[in-house]
């Protein structure tokens, strides 16, 4: 940013006159220039606030009796500002979902490239026996990997955690159930291991980073991509983990998004079961 004082700047506020400062910033970084307007914003009042102290001076008048605010800013949940303790809770949601969807559409489309999977079928092991033990391996690394992130969190960066431990162990069921069913999806449709990976990272790494207010928040993306995170559980999860280990929050206080991490969940298990059973009879 620069800022421009015109001739004729100190004339004019000895003789209490209006002075103009031209303040020009650089847009190409929006970020960078909110934060330059706000401080040149900043810097005006404060400068306006002397100059107006000054004059009253002159006159004889004591600003003194005429009271004023006295702000006291407290910041609750992180009174530190800890970037850390901001993105671990959310870092849970994110490496669950990479192990969860990335990991399942690989394994089961390496299965059907080697021609496991027919074996497993005309085995006696029915339909809903064989998800359960395709899920089940990725469920326990997946809890296993959500601990170490946690504990790591709490020993080695002090994360707290406030809330109810019942309320973050069955979302993160419910959570890991809806990436497991998205990574079953991803193995029916993918015709190779190689567009399996793409299409799992693409589904769980990309949305579960930008989409699901991990970095910022998703009150400032656009409206139609606030829209398109509702599609992915990522979103769900990290507010709910958020709540849990920052603001102490339970049952009654999340329970819209552990309703819509609950729909999401049943959803996404229907079509990859009905998905997957179709490719195994074809």
């Amino acid at each position: 940013m620069v800022v421009v004082v015109p001739a004729g700047f100190e004339r004019a506020i000895t003789a209490g006159q209006q002075a103009d400062v031209d303040v020009i910033v650089d847009g190409s970084d929006p970020n960078a220039a909110r934060m330059g307007q706000a401080y040149a914003l900043a810097l005006n009042r404060l400068y306006g606030q002397q100059v107006a102290a000054s004059w009253a001076e002159k006159q004889g008048l004591d600003l003194s009796a005429a009271g004023g605010l006295d702000p006291r800013v407290r910041t609750w949940f992180n009174p530190d500002r800890q970037s850390a303790i901001f993105l671990i809770p959310g870092l849970v949601a994110v490496i669950l979902m990479i192990v969860c969807v990335q990991q399942t559409a690989v394994t089961v489309v390496r299965e059907r490239d080697l021609h496991t999977a027919e074996q497993m079928v005309v085995s006696p092991v029915t339909h809903t026996e064989l998800i359960v033990g395709k899920l089940l391996p990725w469920t326990i690394l997946a809890f296993f990997d959500m601990g170490l992130v946690v504990a790591v969190g709490i020993w080695v960066f002090h994360l707290p955690l406030r809330g109810n431990v019942a309320l973050l162990l069955v979302a993160s069921l419910l959570f890991v159930f809806a990436s497991l069913a998205i990574g079953v999806i991803v193995s029916t449709i993918a015709p190779s291991m190689e567009t399996a990976n793409v299409m799992a990272l693409m589904l769980a790494f990309l949305p579960g980073l930008l989409l699901s207010g991990l970095a910022f928040p998703l009150e400032s993306i656009p409206v139609v991509l606030q829209w398109v995170s509702s599609v992915f559980p990522a979103r769900y999860m990290v507010e709910i983990s958020r709540g849990v280990f920052l603001k102490g929050n339970g049952f009654a206080d999340e329970w819209p998004q552990l309703g819509a991490l609950a729909l999401y969940t049943a959803v996404a298990l229907f079509v990859a079961v009905r998905l997957y059973a179709r490719k195994v009879r074809s």
